[in-house]
């Protein structure tokens, strides 16, 4: 028998297993015997330590950049909190002074308001203590506004500087008459007040401004506007007074509820809702004649 078969044998291992740790054996290096002196091994320790020192002091320096970038990381946000804190600061200081602005100009256009509202109230107060047939139309403007809105907040009736008492049943619209303007209106006349005996009713059409009708009811139609209807109470001094009528006696108050049809004749309205169609004009042309021939006049 062979070694490999005797090795076999005792240790229970296959020829092939064997050959397998042979070669094993064969590839790997065997290991020469030491024969470093002392000193050769002091010097190879020696370096082995200041290998281990060098990768220490690597390792510390990475550790303390570490460190710093964290520091520089962490003291970033604090520069940008400050950055922001200013911005905020700034914005602040901004939004506190535009505050102060807009209170300072708010105090002003109260002022201008109030100093307006005053002036206004001044002089509708001196329009009212006037008789409204003597105020321009613009004066009767504003003074048809003020009766309008007074009627508005109290369903109360107005009492005019001469004594004529009116009450709005419906608001018209449109424009007031102004002078010699051709006024339409229903009426309904009674004596005494709203719920006296009826002496008179119809359609008329007068001209405004030229006294055609009693004061007291012209007065009473200068505030109205077209499409309104209003009760309107006149004083014997501005309606027939102390001679009369065949149906109203002497000192009577009347009482007429009145319906404006329109301001202005029914061709003025026509023409101002119809626009006029712009004409146009062609030149005739000149027709030319053959050499030769004249015209005889």
């Amino acid at each position: 028998m062979s070694q490999a078969n005797a090795t076999a044998g005792k240790k229970g291992l296959s020829r092939a297993s064997c050959k397998r740790k042979k070669n094993k054996e064969k590839k790997q290096p065997r290991v020469q015997p030491s024969c470093l002196n002392s000193d050769d091994l002091v010097e190879r320790q020696s370096k082995a330590t200041e290998q281990l020192n060098n990768t220490n002091k690597i390792e510390k320096s990475n550790v303390t950049d570490a460190k710093i970038t964290e520091s520089i990381d962490e003291a970033k946000p604090t520069t940008t909190k400050r950055k922001n804190m200013n911005k905020m600061k700034i914005k602040s200081d901004k939004n506190e002074k535009e505050t102060k602005e807009s209170e300072t100009n708010n105090d002003d256009l109260i002022a201008t308001n109030e100093s307006k509202e005053s002036s206004s109230a001044t002089e509708i107060e001196e329009l009212l203590q006037e008789p409204v047939i003597t105020l321009s139309n613009d004066q009767r403007e504003i003074v048809t506004s003020f009766y309008e809105i007074e009627q508005q907040r109290s369903n109360i009736s107005i009492t005019t500087c001469t004594g004529v008492q009116f009450q709005d049943i419906k608001v018209g619209h449109g424009r007031l008459a102004h002078k010699y303007d051709v006024v339409t209106f229903r009426y309904i006349g009674y004596l005494g007040k709203l719920h006296g005996s009826i002496f008179d009713k119809g359609l008329l059409t007068v001209r405004f401004g030229l006294r055609e009708i009693i004061p007291g009811l012209e007065e009473g139609l200068a505030t109205m506007r077209s499409k309104g209807k209003r009760l309107v109470i006149i004083p014997p001094s501005l309606g027939y007074g102390e001679e009369g009528n065949e149906k109203i006696p002497p000192n009577s108050i009347l009482a007429f509820v009145v319906d404006i049809v329109r301001i202005g004749s029914k061709k003025k309205n026509l023409e101002e809702k119809q626009p006029t169609k712009k004409r146009t004009f062609r030149r005739k042309r000149k027709t030319k004649l053959p050499k030769g021939v004249v015209i005889v006049k």
